[in-house]
C-alpha cells in the first residue's frame, strides 16, 4: 500500500478541514510543500508522526494569549518557520530548519532534549521575541567560514580572523554551564573550526536579558574551556547592551572550543581529586610583579608564557611566589603554572 502524500501547492490552506485543535500527522503519511507556497497555521498544534516536508513557509499565528505547540516525532524539514501574534511557541524534537523568521515577537521554546539543524539564518530575533531553550535543548549550525561569518544569526558573530577557519560546527546551548564550581549565564557555545590556530580571531557572543540569573551584566566577561580538557581560563571581554541583544566581544582569539559567560573574578581552581585548592593571580593587569597566592600544599614546578602568536616563553616563580613581568611587552598572555596538583592556565594582561 502507498502512502498518501499532500502536495500542497497554493499559497494558504483553509484548517478549518483538519482537526478542530491540532493537526495530526500520521505514522503512514507524508506532507510535501513547494519552496513558492505557504501554510498558515491558526490556533492549532501540530503533531506530526509522519513525514514533513515543507519547502516554502510555515506560518504559525493565533491569538495573542494563545500557547501552540509543534510535536516532531519524525522527520520534519521546514523551509521557512514563520512566528507571529501568540503567546509562544513551543517546539518538542528534531528539526531541521533553513530560516527563523519572528514577523512579530514571540518567544520559541525549546523543550528537553529539542534540537535545530539551522541551514539558513534567523531573522528579527530580539530581546522580546527570541529562542530559549530547556536542559539539553540547542541550535546547530554548520557553515564553511572564511575570516569573517555569523553562522545564521545563531549567537556567535565572528567579525574577523586572520585565518579561514574553513567547516566550522557551532552549538547554541540553553543551560547554564559550571565554570569550576560557578554557574554561567543560561547560555554557552561550542565551536570546533577545521583550522583553529594561531587566529587571532575577533567575536562577539551574544546573549539575552532573560538568559541571565542575577549576575550583573556590566560584569560579565567569557570563559573557554579547551575541547577535551577539564578547567577554564578566563578571557576577558567587553560587553554591550542594546535593545535587541546583548553580547560580549574578544579580539586576540587564538582558537575556538567551548565558551561560557559569566561575572568577572570568579575564582578558577586546580583540577585533580582535590578540587578545594585554588590559585588567584594578582594584579591584573599586572606591569611589574605578578602576586600568586595559593595554599601551602601546592607546589610551583614552573611557569610558562604564551603570547598570541602561540610562542611560549619560560618564566621563573620566585620563592615568593611571584612573577617578573617587567621584561615583557604589553598585550594578553596565558599564563600556565606546572604545580604538584595540577596544570592551571589563566589569560594575564600586561600592561606597563
Amino acid at each position: 500500500m502507498k502512502h498518501p502524500i499532500f502536495y500542497l501547492a497554493i499559497l494558504c490552506v483553509p484548517l478549518s478541514l483538519m482537526a478542530q485543535n491540532s493537526i495530526h500527522i500520521s505514522p503512514d503519511t507524508s506532507v510535501f510543500l513547494d519552496a513558492s507556497s505557504s501554510i498558515y497555521v491558526f490556533d492549532k498544534n501540530i503533531n506530526n508522526n509522519g513525514s514533513m516536508r515543507l519547502n516554502g513557509t510555515l506560518a504559525i499565528g493565533g491569538a495573542s494569549t494563545s500557547d501552540i505547540a509543534i510535536q516532531n516525532n519524525n522527520s520534519m524539514i521546514l523551509g521557512i518557520l514563520q512566528v507571529q501574534d501568540i503567546n509562544v511557541l513551543n517546539l518538542s524534537g528534531t528539526f531541521n530548519i533553513e530560516t527563523i523568521n519572528f514577523v512579530s515577537a514571540v518567544p520559541i521554546l525549546l523543550t528537553t532534549g529539542t534540537s535545530i539543524d539551522l541551514t539558513g539564518n534567523i531573522i528579527n530575533e530580539s530581546q522580546t521575541g527570541h529562542i530559549s531553550g530547556e536542559a539539553g535543548a540547542f541550535i546547530h549550525a554548520q557553515r564553511n567560514v572564511g575570516m569573517s561569518e555569523n553562522f545564521g544569526n545563531i549567537g556567535v558573530n565572528l567579525t574577523t580572523s586572520d585565518v579561514s577557519l574553513g567547516i566550522t560546527d557551532v552549538y547554541r546551548r540553553f543551560s547554564t554551564i559550571d565554570i569550576d564550581g560557578n554557574p554561567s549565564i543560561k547560555r554557552y557555545y561550542e565551536i570546533t573550526p577545521v583550522n583553529n590556530t594561531n587566529l587571532n580571531a575577533t567575536a562577539q557572543f551574544q546573549f539575552y536579558d532573560d538568559d541571565l540569573s542575577g549576575e550583573t551584566p556590566s560584569d560579565l566577561v567569557l570563559f573557554k574551556r579547551e575541547n577535551g580538557i577539564d578547567g577554564w581560563t578566563e578571557e576577558g571581554g567587553t560587553s554591550s547592551f542594546t535593545s535587541l541583544f546583548n553580547f560580549v566581544e574578544l579580539s586576540g582569539i587564538t582558537s575556538f572550543s567551548t565558551w561560557a559567560i559569566a561575572e568577572d573574578g570568579i575564582t578558577l581552581g586546580i583540577h585533580n581529586d582535590e578540587p578545594q585548592y585554588a590559585i588567584i593571580l594578582f594584579p591584573i593587569p599586572v606591569s611589574e610583579v605578578l602576586h600568586i597566592a595559593a595554599p601551602e600544599s601546592i607546589i610551583f614546578e614552573k611557569a610558562m608564557l604564551t603570547d598570541l602568536t602561540g610562542k611560549m616563553i619560560s618564566m621563573e616563580i620566585k620563592n615568593n611566589n611571584t612573577i617578573y613581568t617587567s621584561d615583557f611587552s604589553d598585550g594578553l598572555y596565558t599564563l600556565t603554572l606546572f604545580t604538584s596538583k595540577g596544570n592551571f592556565s589563566k589569560k594575564l594582561l600586561i600592561k606597563h
